[in-house]
């Protein structure tokens, strides 16, 4: 579990993040309005994921479907504790917008960056109510009709042994998001480029030459949580990936946090990956197929990509 006082929302800009939902809903093409999803809907779709206790069943049908009931999005806890689901108060949101097996989601004690999540929603459901999403019903029932399980199986933190070559006490939650993706495609195998900038809170300079960093994939593993004992070898392989991730994106290292903005996630595989000259064949393929065959609803799909990028900043803050 990551130090409660650090989260994706250190360093990170609330209106970033939020002004990318909004920009990416309203920047596809027709119009088509989506159904509330009222808290007794809301049950029965989180029923699918976690245990319901009694008094949450009995709650949902008394509200019935009293627009007075409806909001952007509603949390529901599993009544043994084993997990959390959060469905959408907006069908046009996809009906589960974040869930997990284990753990619990309290609104009320969590942390900075699960709350930024949470107005993100919010914002994207306001935007959904003014009527300024504009989706291809149709093509949006298609691409999101299959039922997609977690694609990440990596449970990274930020201490030790994330941290070990960033010489700080974070290793930061965009490049623990960022560098369990580029694990799940374990690529690239060499970096490319370097960077260098000012760490403003100790005002010293760090640097990095990726081209100098061969990522041992193979030697990474995907949970280093007790009672997992990982060798030398293993703690550098990951160490390694992620203080490269750090250098390029900026990151913003302190004391109690480290943080960075969240466009620089994508700066960051630019610059270690030099991505639009290297992308991996599989990568680059999709990339033309969604241009290629979207058409006007590409952006649909960023949509959908930015959702999911979203959830694995989540599952990164909860650790």
């Amino acid at each position: 579990m990551l130090n409660k006082h650090h989260s994706l929302a250190d360093g990170c800009s609330l209106t970033v993040i939020c002004s990318l939902v909004v920009w990416m809903l309203v920047a596809v093409c027709q119009a088509a309005y989506g159904k509330d999803v009222y808290p007794k809907q809301a049950v029965e779709i989180a029923k699918k994921y976690i245990t319901l206790s009694r008094a949450v069943k009995a709650q949902a049908r008394a509200k019935g479907l009293r627009p007075a009931a409806l909001a952007p999005y509603y949390i529901y806890n599993d009544a043994q504790g084993k997990g959390f689901v959060v469905v959408a108060g907006d069908d046009d949101m996809g009906d589960v917008l974040a869930y997990s097996t284990e753990g619990t989601l309290d609104t009320l004690q969590a942390n900075p960056g699960v709350k930024l999540l949470l107005e993100a929603y919010r914002q994207t459901y306001d935007v959904l109510k003014e009527g300024r999403v504009m989706v291809q019903r149709k093509a949006r029932s298609g691409l999101f009709s299959k039922t997609v399980s977690p694609l990440l199986k990596s449970k990274w933190g930020q201490s030790h042994p994330f941290n070990a070559q960033t010489g700080y006490p974070y290793s930061g939650c965009v490049a623990t998001a960022v560098a369990q993706m580029m694990y799940y495609y374990q690529w690239p195998a060499q970096g490319s480029g370097k960077n260098e900038y000012r760490v403003t809170y100790y005002n010293t300079m760090k640097s990095a030459d990726f081209s100098l960093s061969h990522y041992d994939w193979a030697n990474m593993l995907p949970d280093y949580n007790y009672p997992v004992s990982a060798t030398k070898e293993q703690e550098d392989a990951v160490a390694l990936l992620m203080n490269d991730v750090g250098v390029a994106s900026f990151m913003q290292y302190t004391p109690a946090s480290s943080g960075t903005q969240g466009i620089f996630a994508y700066q960051a595989l630019q610059k270690i990956s030099t991505i639009l000259r290297l992308m991996p064949p599989r990568l680059s393929k999709v990339q033309l197929v969604l241009r290629r065959f979207c058409g006007r609803n590409y952006l649909m799909v960023v949509l959908f990509i930015w959702k999911v990028v979203l959830q694995v900043m989540l599952q990164v803050m909860l650790g």
